[in-house]
């Protein structure tokens, strides 16, 4: 069903995009018509689930239909403009060394797509609300905020998670949900290589570009999981992309793409609010001071604020409705993130604990003296900022030690090398500041303001890394083309030392490994890789899963916390629309608990989080009275008595 449908679709639309010249009088090239395509089947599928889940009829024939119907009329606009069709090969011609690289780069696309489709969703944020929310989406029938423990599950947004949810509902399982992450990092290399052209990049140095992005040790690791950062890292770069288009020619078509980037970037992760705000603000700079406040500016500036908005409607009506505010959450829950203080002396604090967890030696190459380099300028600088290096005030989770070794797991894993070598070509940028041209100097420029407005307003946290990725996305043409100012050898020496540096990522993620032979996923059985980060909770999961079908517990209640693996529970008994299981939180004390439900659900069980409500002995659900029948470490099952 999923070949049938979604992949037609996609293919459909970027060939359709390629039936229609630019403002400019051009056709699309190859990557700039890809990125187009993209967007149009992204904002398709944002408008699909959407609308049917305003009907309440988001399941696998209606969705069937639904893809049906676009990829019939997307046939007939190309067969209607069949003559206009300019399809064109990669305008990129190599010489050997690039050909060499983009091997490499094949290499390293190939190994995390495996990974991903052998391995089951396990990422820690993926089992508590990225996954948890999607099949609790296919059960529903729709995108409206339900009875959850876990607010995550609401007021994030949700569109990385929309794309999974097409995937699931069609395949009839979790298989393609790890690639969704691994088509965004194909994705931002896309991006970065055009991105690198319109900066004035020649061939050479776009291939540059991607390797950078694809040795990345964050995206690497990333990129055959369910999270998110990958995809809002796309939709930055793209928006970045068409930003620079748009400083060429004020075209609609530019302004239309923009938009769309914006309201996907946006609907996939809060942090896309701070990243594109430099550029936005750049770009009204520009555009004003050299074309004045025209009234086609205005139009074109309005459509694509309002095609962003459309695309976040949804979300941000279901939030204001249970929460209040667009971004969902509790007052206290929003507050948590930002920072309780706003100052120089906090954001030099937060930039200095940033750049540390990607200067934290990888592993392999941890070291005593070098954490101790790190360790004593970080707190004689807290020091005279008379800020503690864990003040609660601008510290979310977790301690900055100095002495921990992550390795290779995708929510701590620093960018260690490609920080040393964005400093070292800062340098450049400092020492050859005159032959540097002014567009690359604006350009770093702005990236290094989106990192600074990031610091400023966002708390520390241990997984900040993660969070970077754009970031460090956008660097990949700054970097390289300050470094072909030592030219092309350097370039290339560089581009070596990322992919060696980038082996670890590859073959021994900690999630997903293929090395060690002992550890490798191809050597897995049973559910140990559904519970790879968490082995110690597996044996409580799989006993009351048991306990379950043994009992015949068709309707199920959770009583977890903010924090509790959920997805387990419905990926062993194989939750779905199709299932006789029905799967609620009950007893929310959060806003999402005044959601009036038609009938009160009445489980045959209740699980209970040990660790979170481990002092409860008896539940009372309207006249039903419950108490503990098995008891294990993490999980407690109570059955009415």
């Amino acid at each position: 069903m999923l070949i049938l449908f979604l992949l037609p679709a996609f293919l459909l639309s970027c060939l359709a995009v390629q039936t229609y010249k630019s403002a400019a009088g051009e056709w699309s090239s190859s990557r700039d018509g890809l990125l187009k395509g993209i967007f149009l089947f992204g904002a398709l599928l944002a408008v699909v689930t959407e609308g049917l889940s305003a009907l309440s009829i988001v399941n696998e024939v209606s969705l069937s239909i639904a893809w049906l119907l676009i990829t019939l009329l997307l046939s007939g606009l190309i067969y209607k403009r069949r003559k206009f069709i300019s399809v064109n090969l990669p305008e990129i011609k190599l010489r050997t060394p690039g050909h060499l690289f983009l091997l490499l780069v094949g290499f390293i696309l190939f190994i995390p797509l495996i990974v991903g489709l052998l391995s089951p969703p396990n990422n820690w944020d993926s089992q508590t609300y990225h996954m948890a929310r999607v099949v609790h989406w296919i059960q529903n029938g729709h995108l409206a905020h339900y009875l959850s423990h876990i607010t995550r599950q609401h007021y994030q947004p949700p569109f990385a998670e929309m794309v999974i949810l097409h995937l699931q509902i069609l395949s009839g399982g979790d298989r393609y949900a790890n690639l969704v992450q691994w088509g965004a990092w194909m994705g931002c290399m896309v991006g970065v290589s055009l991105i690198t052209r319109q900066l004035g990049g020649n061939s050479f140095y776009q291939i540059a570009s991607v390797v950078f992005v694809a040795t990345l040790p964050m995206g690497i690791l990333q990129a055959s999981s369910t999270q998110n950062d990958l995809v809002v890292s796309f939709f930055v770069v793209s928006f970045v992309y068409w930003l620079l288009r748009l400083r060429e020619k004020l075209s609609s078509e530019n302004f239309c793409f923009a938009g769309l980037s914006l309201g996907l970037a946006i609907l996939t992760k809060g942090t896309a609010y701070l990243f594109v705000f430099p550029w936005l603000l750049w770009f009204a700079f520009i555009v004003l001071k050299r074309e004045g406040l025209s009234a086609k500016l205005v139009r074109t500036s309005i459509a694509m604020a309002v095609i962003a908005l459309v695309l976040n409607a949804g979300h941000y009506y279901r939030n204001i409705s249970v929460y209040g505010h667009p971004l969902g959450g509790t007052a206290e829950e929003r507050a948590k993130y930002s920072n309780a203080e706003f100052s120089p002396r906090v954001l030099l604090s937060n930039v200095s604990r940033n750049l540390v967890l990607h200067l934290e030696a990888p592993p392999g190459l941890n070291h005593y003296y070098w954490q101790q380099l790190l360790r004593r300028p970080t707190l004689q600088l807290h020091r005279s900022l008379g800020l503690d290096i864990h003040d609660p005030r601008t510290t979310l989770a977790g301690e900055l030690e100095f002495k921990q070794v992550f390795g290779n797991h995708e929510d701590y894993i620093g960018n260690f090398f490609h920080t040393i070598l964005a400093m070292g070509c800062t340098l450049i940028l400092i020492f050859r500041w005159q032959r540097v041209p002014a567009l690359t100097k604006v350009y770093g420029g702005l990236v290094l303001l989106s990192f600074l407005l990031y610091c400023f307003y966002l708390r520390w946290q241990i997984w900040a890394p993660r969070l970077h990725l754009p970031i460090f996305v956008l660097l990949a043409p700054y970097c390289i083309l300050l470094l072909s100012m030592a030219g092309r050898k350097v370039v290339s020496s560089a581009l070596v030392v990322l992919f060696l540096a980038a082996l670890p990522a590859l073959l021994l993620n900690e999630s997903r490994p293929l090395l060690p032979a002992s550890r490798s996923i191809f050597n897995r059985t049973g559910n140990s890789l559904l519970f790879a980060n968490r082995p110690e909770i597996a044996h409580s999961f799989e006993g009351v899963k048991e306990y379950i079908v043994q009992k015949n517990c068709r309707k199920i209640g959770l009583l977890f916390g903010e924090d509790t693996w959920e997805y387990p529970i419905w990926s062993l008994i194989e939750v779905n629309q199709k299932s006789p299981y029905r799967i609620e939180h009950i007893l929310v004390d959060n806003p999402s608990g005044k959601i009036v439900k038609e009938k009160l659900f009445q489980p045959d069980c209740i699980l209970v989080d040990a660790n979170v409500h481990g002092h409860t002995r008896q539940i009372t659900l309207g006249e039903i009275r419950y108490r503990p029948v098995m008891t294990t470490p993490y999980l407690t099952v109570f059955e009415p008595f």
